[in-house]
């Protein structure tokens, strides 16, 4: 899929410097390549611009850019990328592209890549004055992504294929000020399906350990990735392209530092923030130690940019796990979870003051654009005075004979914690318990599993519904850690 993703990234970039256009002419034509070029490049041979009707055909082909790593043992072929642009007249234009992505590559006998697709369609609407793509369409059949890495030292073979049925997305986005955008975008997949194995090949290399063979097969009935972005610095961002790609030494790059700090400040915060949350359903996975399934699998991901109150969340969730019969005794089989989520938050960073002042510190003509001591002073710098947050949001673990869930927060100062809480209610415990009690008779490490969870219960605080529950707390300027009232720190002596 990296290949299908750097394809449309491309589309996006080749046309990232285009103006309206009158009727379509080979003196226009000629201007878009140029434009085009501030982006990826002047390699002869690679874009290709012509009159097309009321349109114009660009054909990006990337054989050139493989020839000059022929010398460090690159090869490859790559299927000449052609792109029809159509000027609204408006500064806006229409591409679009059908053209099968057929590309291998090859590195000196050590890694390959190979991607197909059967069938290919993009559309979309580019606004040339704010650099961004304010619509698009694309629709993706039969696709097929393989790698292969051979591993001298120890002869092995390590190879990865991706098969997916179909894949299609669209995107909108919302010019919310001169080169800045919001962005909204959906892409769903059906019939996915991965191969990892890793073979024994050649001889292996002496001092080095044979590696034994195993292959997993994973696959997914469908699934879709939704992704959000607010004030996206799209044009700032293109342009510092186009400037790196004009500045190709660091001679240049040295010379002309002062217009790229300037750049990278238009550039920042990158974006006001990020998100994207996934589904996969149906995942089937074929291993070595049996089948695994599970009945959906969700990823949450959300991210402010370089902002002065920067935060970070992930979370994922699991639920109707599987794993293989008599992988565990039949005890355990019932303890482990088929229902899991995990989020986690961090947030009041000061990124903002700090990569600006990075950004002002560095100087390019030295071994080392900014001195440790300043390096040291500004990250101490992104954490304010008051401290960080770190969370655990509601979460939880669930099986047949049990529901856990947890959450909490802890602020961190230079200095350490400044505070730390969590909450964690049980359900289920006396099942727990009673499962162990009867396995303990004839499995010893079921009985070794009781005493903590009986220790734990003793500790507790029983609601109504029988639900346990424990409110644990430290103390930053005791360093107790209590649990339910209790001091748990007395506990464990000095």
């Amino acid at each position: 899929m990296s290949n299908t993703k750097t394809k449309l990234a491309f589309i996006f970039l080749l046309s990232s410097s285009l103006s309206a256009a009158a009727a379509s002419t080979q003196g226009e034509a000629d201007k878009i390549k140029t434009s085009i070029e501030k982006f990826i490049g002047n390699t002869p041979g690679v874009i290709s611009v012509s009159p097309d009707g009321d349109n114009y055909k660009l054909i990006f082909d990337a054989k050139p850019l493989m020839k000059l790593g022929a010398a460090a043992g690159v090869e490859g072929d790559f299927t000449p990328l052609e792109i029809s642009l159509g000027s609204n007249g408006d500064g806006k234009w229409q591409l679009s592209s059908q053209t099968p992505l057929k590309f291998n590559f090859a590195y000196s006998d050590i890694l390959k890549y190979n991607v197909n697709t059967n069938t290919t369609k993009y559309e979309a609407v580019f606004d040339a004055d704010n650099l961004v793509i304010l619509k698009s369409s694309l629709d993706f059949n039969g696709i097929e992504y393989a790698q292969t890495l051979i591993d001298k030292a120890t002869g092995s073979e390590n190879y990865t294929q991706y098969k997916i049925g179909s894949f299609k997305g669209e995107s909108n986005a919302t010019v919310t000020a001169p080169g800045i955008s919001d962005l909204k975008s959906k892409y769903s997949f059906s019939n996915s399906e991965q191969v990892v194995s890793i073979k024994a090949a050649g001889e292996v290399v002496a001092g080095s350990s044979p590696v034994s063979p195993f292959e997993i097969n994973v696959k997914s009935a469908d699934g879709f990735y939704i992704t959000n972005g607010k004030g996206l610095r799209n044009k700032a961002l293109l342009n510092l392209a186009a400037w790196f790609i004009s500045h190709s030494n660091k001679e240049m790059i040295v010379k002309d530092q002062v217009a790229l700090k300037a750049l990278l400040k238009e550039a920042l915060p990158v974006a006001e923030n990020i998100s994207g949350e996934g589904n996969f359903n149906k995942i089937e996975v074929a291993s070595p130690i049996g089948p695994v399934s599970i009945a959906a699998f969700t990823l949450l991901v959300e991210m402010t940019g370089l902002t002065k109150q920067a935060s970070l969340r992930e979370a994922f969730t699991v639920d109707g796990l599987s794993i293989p019969p008599g992988m565990l005794p039949p005890w355990a089989q019932s303890m482990i979870f088929d229902g899991l989520k995990i989020d986690f938050q961090g947030s009041g960073l000061d990124l903002s003051t700090a990569f600006a002042a990075m950004i002002d510190k560095m100087d390019l003509s030295q071994n080392k654009p900014i001195p440790d001591a300043d390096m040291t002073q500004l990250m101490m710098g992104v954490l304010p005075a008051e401290g960080a947050k770190v969370l655990i949001n509601p979460s939880f673990i669930k099986s047949a004979l049990y529901n856990l869930d947890y959450q909490g927060d802890m602020n961190v100062a230079i200095t350490g914690p400044t505070s730390a809480k969590a909450s964690i209610s049980l359900k289920g415990m006396d099942d727990v318990i009673a499962k162990l009690q009867e396995a303990s008779v004839t499995d010893p490490t079921a009985a070794q599993a009781m005493g903590p969870l009986i220790g734990a219960k003793g500790m507790a605080k029983t609601g109504a519904d029988g639900k346990l529950t424990w409110e644990i707390n430290f103390d930053p300027t005791s360093k107790a850690v209590t649990v339910n009232g209790i001091d748990v720190t007395k506990m464990t002596g000095p």
